[in-house]
């Protein structure tokens, strides 16, 4: 990803939200969103696994350039990872 950013684009697209209310927790980055999907599709995981890992697992956190002290619900992912489209 970091030698082909244009990816980032892509997911990017898929993520807009043109009806935002601009409320709520900041949310993950593009590059975190598409880091964390990847790790879920390598590794099979469901989104429950996924949040507990990248909670958990310094090297899975890592990966997806999260914060030390970042922590997720499986729904926020999901929310979030499903919206990038087969087609991306």
């Amino acid at each position: 990803m970091d030698d082909n950013p244009s990816i980032l684009e892509l997911v990017l697209n898929d993520l807009c939200d043109t009806g935002s209310s601009g409320q709520g927790a900041p949310g993950l980055s593009t590059e975190q969103v598409l880091r964390s999907a990847l790790l879920k599709n390598w590794h099979q995981l469901s989104y429950a696994k996924l949040a507990f890992l990248l909670s958990d697992s310094q090297s899975f956190r890592g990966f997806a350039r999260l914060p030390y002290h970042w922590s997720s619900s499986a729904s926020c992912l999901q929310e979030n990872i499903s919206r990038i489209q087969a087609s991306t």
